[in-house]
């Protein structure tokens, strides 16, 4: 499977509600949607959507962004715009916790997130980030790890049909803009 392309302008946008850089106030931010195309998709796959980084609060009704772009991704099939949830598999590359008012060393617990979008999505694979937690116990890790339709990476291959995943959680970034860095890296690794 190699990239193609990666759009540049989003076919839709959410927006949410961040705190502020320096943790003074909250801030609205839009998520962009973006479309890429391959060359292949295995699995009999529609479609694989990646996500990182929905440090945010729906202004709405103030749950984990997450949630909220699992609604919008729906409404965008719903409408013909990406193809069904239920033929798309979905990458979560970490960092899905947030408290609107606190931005550094807030980490929670994203396990019911992780279930949210299994439930939609036809399977989910991923890595924590350093905001993320799995629970509080090794146990509690391996319990989530025993979901069919989930694949927690972390140091370790999984493997789903035709494709291998690996990852490694709990990794802390450089602050840059994610998602060029995201798509130049993604369209080096992947691209022609």
């Amino acid at each position: 499977m190699h990239i193609i392309s990666i759009s540049n302008l989003p076919i839709h946008q959410i927006q949410y509600l961040t705190a502020a850089s320096g943790g003074i106030g909250v801030v609205e931010r839009y998520l962009p949607v973006l479309l890429g195309e391959v060359d292949y998709l295995p699995n009999n796959l529609k479609a694989i959507t990646i996500t990182s980084d929905l440090q945010g609060i729906d202004p709405k009704n103030q749950q984990l962004l997450g949630y909220l772009v699992i609604e919008e991704l729906e409404k965008l099939a719903d409408i013909g715009k990406i193809p069904s949830l239920k033929n798309t598999g979905m990458i979560l590359a970490g960092d899905f916790y947030a408290e609107v008012n606190r931005r550094s060393g807030v980490v929670g617990d994203i396990r019911d997130i992780w279930h949210a979008f299994s439930q939609q999505f036809c399977w989910v694979a991923g890595v924590a980030g350093n905001h993320d937690s799995l629970g509080n116990t090794q146990e509690e890790i391996q319990v989530f790890k025993q979901n069919r339709s989930i694949y927690y990476l972390d140091g370790e291959i999984r493997i789903n049909g035709e494709l291998n995943l690996a990852g490694i959680s709990g990794i802390i970034g450089k602050k840059t803009n994610l998602s060029d860095v995201l798509r130049k890296n993604l369209l080096k690794q992947f691209g022609n």
